[in-house]
């Protein structure tokens, strides 16, 4: 039985210790790849802008997008892909749990250091009952705060806004014509003229109804 109650809190500890990391890395994840999508959001939107007013140059429009590309593949190698590839480390899990435990004493951490040494049954079994009591007293959601993911949502929600705003008054054809010409300035679409609105005007009768067959 005393072989057993250490594997179970060990169990225990571990587990929370995964759920603390995979918390830590989905709200990462969130809040870098809402922020990318709020960026690509105002690129959009700024550019299509810039473009109707000023009818930028193919060359401009295509240096633009390479530097928002090269943005990009930067921004998410190190934001997203890197992170992806790297492990949670289970003293900083460990360290964020314990900072809703006043009383916790480093119990956590105390049993990260004395898991691989060599100790009696009762000694492991007392330090391991110990951190497995306070890792389930910990509250999670206090622990890894997701305020960062909030205010990244706010953000794009803004840009996701800004984004509706243009489109319905420049008008969809209108405005996808624009984003044609800044996400593809090297293909045909990138570099035909400007897209413009198509209006009908009634020239006669000047101030009454025409009919159009």
């Amino acid at each position: 039985m005393a072989t057993e109650t250490p594997a179970k809190y060990e169990t225990f500890v571990l587990a929370q210790l995964a759920r603390t990391g995979q918390r830590i890395r989905t709200l990462d994840l969130t809040a870098a790849l809402l922020v990318f999508a709020a960026g690509t959001l105002a690129y959009a939107v700024a550019a299509a802008i810039l473009d109707r007013w000023l009818d930028l140059a193919p060359v401009v429009r295509q240096a633009v997008c390479v530097i928002y590309l090269l943005t990009s593949a930067v921004y998410l190698t190190i934001f997203v892909f890197l992170p992806l590839s790297r492990r949670i480390n289970p003293y900083f899990a460990a360290r964020q749990l314990e900072r809703t435990l006043p009383g916790a004493k480093n119990s956590v951490v105390n049993w990260l250091d004395l898991r691989g040494e060599d100790l009696p049954s009762a000694i492991r079994g007392a330090v391991g009952q110990r951190a497995a009591r306070d890792v389930g007293r910990a509250d999670l959601e206090k622990a890894i705060n997701a305020q960062r993911t909030y205010v990244a949502g706010a953000f794009a929600a803004v840009c996701a806004l800004a984004f509706l705003i243009v489109f319905f008054t420049l008008g969809p054809g209108l405005f996808l014509g624009y984003l044609g010409r800044i996400f593809a300035p090297f293909s045909a679409s990138g570099k035909a003229a400007p897209p413009t609105a198509t209006r009908l005007t009634v020239v006669k009768p000047a101030d009454g109804n025409a009919v159009v067959p």
